[in-house]
């Protein structure tokens, strides 16, 4: 749909072209890039945040650009952030909008829209960020500008200020708009109140556990939760659920666990249970399990996607869960990154293999711009952003891609399928 077609050797990173801050053209497009968050908001227009990757006639580093792309249009607009790398945050006066509020260049984040259609950022240290389109206004809403080197945990149940996490594999919200925040590592729940500010540790223990806890598969438990891990695929379900697949996991202590995993795990918010629902256990069995295709498009309970971690995930109008590519330690691709897309149906709790995978030193078949075919591939890919829009589309923007044996390259295509 949009971007820069290079295929291998040719993967270098391609800069951004910025045009004119605000101004919609053909010609805008991000550079290439990977660990960039996204949104969509009521419009069904796609927004992108940052990342590592290459800006405007620079080499890499850290970004904090915001972009616009309208589906309709097909056009992409540079809405606020710097064309340079590293940019340092603006962060003005805590809950005071400001359009020469920006937060600073970084990799990776939780996002979620609210029912203003205002767009919220969780960076990571603990620090919150909304933005609204209608006034092109970031407020700093909560944590510090100066994160701190710590969790601060605050009292259980007790919502403050100065409370803060650190890091989280992933989020979603409820329906009073209030964030809530999965530390993995610790089995512990936060909650963020966009009204005040304050952080909340809710559940779970302020005691690094990094084995976790997998019970037995397909029965739910408050005891349960996953092993520590970094590059988890998430979604959040019809029903409110967490789901969460794979990641890369670096234990060396009292076992030795270094690599991806494949186990998948859905929690209750309301019943505060976890439940280990597919994938192996790799406390126990190891890491880097291999995949277990089956027959292309049929579901089969012993189907499953290998170990993986950077994936990309959407959720379908059906409430199943979808997922593409990452990176695996098994593949024998070159660099290790993957193509497959899978479908997990809801029903059944089945995997189903869609497509990819099973090849090596696959490249991406790019066709005729703007023109859907089924031979069209993206190619193997990691660290790729992406959204689902008001029609039901999946669309998936740039992440990184092996370019020969233990090199790779950064990307900025953007791509729609239609599921």
């Amino acid at each position: 749909m949009s971007g820069s077609d290079t295929k291998p050797p040719a993967y270098v990173g391609v800069s951004g072209v910025y045009g004119t801050k605000g101004v919609a053209a053909p010609g805008n497009v991000p550079g290439a890039r990977t660990g960039s968050v996204g949104w969509t908001d009521s419009h069904g227009n796609l927004w992108l945040f940052g990342g590592t990757g290459f800006y405007s006639g620079g080499s890499g580093g850290n970004l904090n650009d915001l972009w616009m792309f309208n589906p309709t249009t097909l056009e992409w607009t540079w809405v606020s952030g710097s064309k340079t790398a590293g940019a340092s945050g603006v962060f003005g006066t805590k809950g005071v909008p400001s359009t020469a509020n920006v937060p600073g260049a970084w990799f990776g984040g939780i996002t979620w829209t609210d029912s203003g259609d205002d767009l919220w950022l969780y960076g990571g240290v603990g620090d919150v960020w909304k933005f609204k389109p209608v006034t092109n206004e970031w407020t700093w809403v909560g944590g510090y500008a100066t994160p701190p080197q710590y969790i601060v945990w605050g009292t259980k149940g007790v919502p403050s200020t100065a409370n803060s996490p650190l890091g989280g594999c992933c989020g979603w919200t409820d329906s009073s708009g209030n964030f809530w925040l999965y530390l993995d590592g610790y089995n512990a729940i936060w909650k963020f109140n966009p009204t005040d500010g304050t952080w909340t540790w809710v559940s779970g223990s302020d005691v690094f556990d990094w084995l976790g806890n997998y019970g037995t598969l397909g029965v739910g438990s408050t005891a349960n939760h996953p092993a520590e891990r970094i590059g988890t695929a998430f979604w959040i379900d019809a029903g409110g659920n967490l789901w969460l697949n794979g990641g890369a996991m670096n234990i060396a202590s009292p076992v030795v666990r270094n690599g991806d995993v494949n186990d998948l795990w859905e929690f209750n918010p309301v019943s505060n249970e976890w439940t280990w629902v597919k994938g192996s256990n790799p406390i126990t069995s190891g890491v880097n399990p291999g995949p277990v295709y089956g027959l292309l498009g049929v579901p089969s309970p012993s189907n499953t996607p290998g170990g993986r971690d950077s994936s990309a995930s959407w959720l379908d109008d059906n409430g199943n869960l979808w997922l593409y590519g990452g990176e695996s330690s098994t593949s024998s691709e070159i660099g290790g990154n993957i193509n497959d897309m899978w479908e997990f149906d809801h029903q059944t709790r089945n995997w189903i293999w869609v497509s990819g995978g099973g090849q090596t030193n696959l490249i991406p078949v790019y066709g005729t711009l703007n023109v859907p075919d089924p031979d069209n591939t993206p190619g193997p890919r990691a660290g790729a952003v992406s959204w689902t829009d008001k029609y039901g589309n999946f669309w998936l923007f740039g992440g990184v891609a092996p370019s020969g044996p233990g090199t790779y390259g950064y990307l900025n295509d953007l791509w729609r399928y239609r599921p």
